[in-house]
């Protein structure tokens, strides 16, 4: 078995005008496909858009995002677009000319002599980030990753939807959640949120911690229900709200047969490809959620 080489190419250099071609060509590739679905989600200071090109994202969408997901909406603050990609290493060199082994000189060699070469693209806009690529395509693992800023439109691509590979990727569209609602008024955060009678508790701490189990507890003890893991923070006047984003709960095998008599009809999603995690839907608790 040869193993291939991965070649990482970072653009630090592009123009604007060069990064809106990209985006630009994104968008006339995804027109010449069939539109699958529209979907939105309220996300309490924020409504995000889905335009879905596969239908095999729906299942996903539905299981993780059971409270949050609407069919309409008044209006809508940014969009994410997703699509299902076979060949992320063709869609990449397609991008831009300088992407392409046929129009760039170092990458046709590097084809000569790797002929399994496959690579990834990052495009990094300094204005925005130095690090964080505004453009990001992982040929190896199938996934495109794509920020507009300017037109609050963000892209998904993806190769494998299977259920027990997708989920490993972890919760759905938290990368596009965090750029969506990182304002000066509202973030995403990682931790845990019970509440009672309107009143909130904010538990942080790191993985492995117990978040999940003392929130799951709680909820099942009669607590409201805001998240055991990925939640929003944003302000309305002097008071600091926290709103749900997933109804989903993830738990470890020791904690799931702990909890096996509390969990009532909550559906099993997804053992995470690993086994040491169980993720289960939890929506027929919805009426403790705040």
């Amino acid at each position: 078995m040869s193993k291939l080489k991965g070649i990482k190419m970072n653009f630090k250099d592009l123009t604007k005008s060069e990064i809106r071609e990209c985006f630009n060509n994104i968008d006339k590739y995804l027109m010449q496909q069939e539109k699958k679905f529209v979907k939105y989600v309220d996300l309490g200071c924020k409504v995000v858009r889905l335009i879905g090109y596969s239908e095999e994202f729906l299942p996903h969408i539905e299981k993780q995002l059971t409270f949050v997901l609407r069919d309409t909406a008044d209006k809508y603050d940014a969009t994410l677009i997703l699509w299902k990609e076979n060949n992320a290493f063709n869609f990449g060199k397609n991008l831009l000319p300088k992407f392409n082994p046929k129009t760039n000189m170092r990458l046709r060699i590097d084809l000569i002599y790797f002929p399994k070469t496959i690579w990834d693209i990052r495009v990094i806009d300094e204005s925005i980030s130095k690090v964080k690529p505004v453009i990001d395509v992982k040929s190896e693992h199938g996934i495109i990753l794509a920020n507009d800023y300017e037109n609050n439109t963000y892209y998904y691509g993806v190769n494998n939807l299977e259920p027990e590979e997708f989920i490993k990727e972890g919760h759905l569209f938290v990368q596009f959640f965090n750029n969506i609602l990182k304002t000066p008024t509202s973030n995403l955060a990682h931790g845990a949120v019970i509440g009672l009678n309107g009143n909130g508790i904010l538990m942080c701490a790191r993985g492995q911690r117990g978040k999940s189990t003392l929130a799951v507890l709680s909820m099942m003890k009669g607590f409201e229900y805001v998240s055991d893991d990925y939640l929003i923070l944003h302000e309305r006047g002097n008071e600091l709200l926290s709103s749900p984003i997933y109804s989903i709960i993830t738990l470890s095998p020791k904690m799931y047969n702990e909890l096996y008599d509390y969990l009532g009809e909550s559906r099993f999603v997804s053992n995470n490809a690993r086994k040491d995690k169980y993720v289960f839907n939890i929506a027929n608790f919805h009426d403790k959620f705040i």
